[in-house]
């Protein structure tokens, strides 16, 4: 749990439960988490008043480790229960996939692309509210080994977000990096360029 303002989210309990099975030389892991957040000031109402949110996020999450590729996947939906904002009240998809781009053995050259969808109530306080958002994030990376202790590297990120009341958000990004490692007893020095 994340908190927002110094002292104003504190959980109250939370607790986990795991169940695990092998599918296609796979992990396949049930994964459910129950927790109860108070926030003592509530953001998005007139008077501020403390409530406390009760959330249920039961998820499936599929790795597979084999050859050169590396895929996970996750997906689950999180029940959310405001005890006095019941009008909050919401289940939010999440989900996530993501792989290692296999390459041949022993190539400098080696990629990722991951993917995101996800539901959420989020605090703007650009706006002093509550915001119910959908949010479709992609990423994709390259990395190229230059040397023994050189690699440039390159993501390229997109992003979207549809909120439900205020104006939509989009972002594309892209940044190069080199790094040159292990100088002065495991130092690293990256170099990045934004945009």
């Amino acid at each position: 749990l994340r908190i927002a303002l110094p002292l104003v989210l504190v959980p109250a309990a939370a607790s986990t439960c795991f169940g695990f099975a092998e599918i296609a030389r796979g992990a396949l892991l049930l994964q459910t988490t129950a927790s109860a957040t108070y926030d003592s000031y509530f953001l998005g109402t007139v008077s501020n008043d403390p409530d406390t949110i009760y959330t249920l996020f039961p998820s499936l999450r599929y790795t597979r480790n084999a050859g050169r590729a590396q895929l996970g996947a996750s997906a689950g939906v999180a029940f959310n229960r405001y005890e006095k904002n019941q009008d909050l009240d919401s289940e939010d998809l999440r989900a996530h996939a993501s792989i290692d781009l296999p390459t041949a053995q022993g190539s400098r050259l080696t990629g990722s692309f991951a993917a995101d969808y996800n539901e959420s109530t989020v605090i703007d306080y650009t706006v002093n509210d509550r915001v119910a958002t959908e949010t479709f994030s992609a990423n994709l990376g390259f990395r190229y080994r230059l040397g023994a202790r050189m690699q440039l590297s390159e993501s390229l990120g997109y992003s979207t977000s549809s909120r439900e009341i205020y104006s939509d958000q989009e972002t594309l990004s892209n940044t190069v990096t080199f790094t040159y490692e292990d100088f002065l007893r495991g130092t690293a020095l990256d170099v990045s360029h934004g945009a």
